[in-house]
């Protein structure tokens, strides 16, 4: 029996109603719809919610999307650019990350800023930016270089609301932004290169600046998790992964985005020669490691400076035993695979 009342039903309308799910039928009584209008009109009807949940779902990752691009518009460049930044990424806060930094400033060569503007996340945006291209977006058809004319007269009287260049040259407008936002104050202070350390990059950002700068040094930090816990634990301040929605609070937490980090760290040392997998506790205990880190970023290291200890804070080791004990059993695996012991205090 059909749900369409007050005249006569076509056979069509009866047979499309036999055909959609009772719940659906019954969504679709006048009565019921008259009284849903005005809850649709805040929330969006039913249809386009699942139909907008099916395209979340559906959408690559933000590092697919960069692969894409990468493979259909990153053929048509001419030549990679000689730029040869450095940039450290260490896993996680209080990693030795700032040691490191000093380190390599020593040479006088190359000027490391310090998480530049973190809270606003450059790096991260921009590298998310390429998660929807893909095979399909964006079409032919919205690529001005790939119709047949951009005269005035074709264009003014075509369909252009989605008209755009080519996304080719998308990465030197990307190279553009950083070289004006961190390599010409370098050189404007004298430095001959230039770079930046973080804490928070981890597999869609090596694989971005990978492509931006074919021939940056990236040198990939790690400590004790254990060891760095105790002493983030003691911060007198909160600090975000991603501002202002994901701050770090919780020894899970941590556990979790070094976990994360590492696991980048590990697949880009075994992958990029131009990678160079660094332990804190190698670089305080054997000097080699600094000639290595050296020769690595072709720079003149003093290095003195691991002499000179300085902290952004003193930390109160305040870190329980179960939050150490948690974070050395959720670090164990990736934490083995770097010389680390189940307790984190020793290598």
């Amino acid at each position: 029996m059909t749900l369409v009342t007050g005249r006569l039903p076509q056979p069509a309308q009866v047979a499309a109603n036999h055909l959609l799910p009772p719940a659906w039928r019954l969504y679709h009584h006048p009565v019921l719809r008259r009284l849903a209008a005005p809850i649709e009109a805040r929330t969006g009807k039913p249809s386009f919610i699942f139909r907008a949940r099916s395209l979340s779902r559906r959408a690559p990752s933000a590092y697919a999307g960069l692969e894409h691009y990468l493979e259909r518009w990153a053929p048509s460049l001419r030549t990679a650019p000689a730029d040869d930044p450095i940039f450290v990424l260490a896993s996680g806060w209080r990693s030795g990350s700032t040691l490191l930094q000093r380190l390599i400033v020593s040479s006088g060569q190359a000027l490391i800023w310090g998480e530049p503007h973190d809270l606003a996340g450059f790096v991260q945006t921009l590298a998310r930016s390429f998660r929807p291209f893909g095979q399909e977006w964006p079409p032919r058809e919205w690529i001005l270089d790939d119709r047949p004319s951009a005269e005035p007269q074709q264009l003014s009287t075509s369909w252009i609301a989605n008209i755009c260049p080519n996304p080719a040259g998308l990465l030197e407008a990307h190279r553009a932004f950083l070289r004006a936002w961190l390599a010409a104050p370098a050189s404007d202070l004298g430095y001959t290169r230039w770079g930046f350390k973080e804490v928070r990059l981890g597999a869609l950002e090596i694989a971005y600046l990978r492509a931006l700068f074919p021939h940056a040094r990236i040198v990939l930090l790690v400590r004790d998790p254990v060891a760095a816990w105790r002493s983030y634990s003691g911060k007198p301040w909160i600090y975000h992964h991603r501002w202002p929605d994901h701050p770090l609070v919780s020894a899970r937490g941590f556990a979790d985005l070094w976990n994360g980090l590492v696991a980048a760290f590990l697949h880009a040392a075994d992958n990029d020669p131009h990678c160079f997998l660094v332990r804190y506790e190698d670089l305080l205990r054997d000097r080699s490691t600094t000639g290595l880190l050296a020769r690595f970023l072709h720079l003149e290291i003093d290095s003195s400076v691991i002499e000179v200890r300085e902290r952004g804070w003193d930390p109160d080791l305040g870190a329980s035993p179960q939050e150490c004990q948690l974070v050395a059993l959720r670090t164990r695996r990736l934490g083995a695979r770097l010389g680390y012991d189940r307790r984190g205090g020793r290598v």
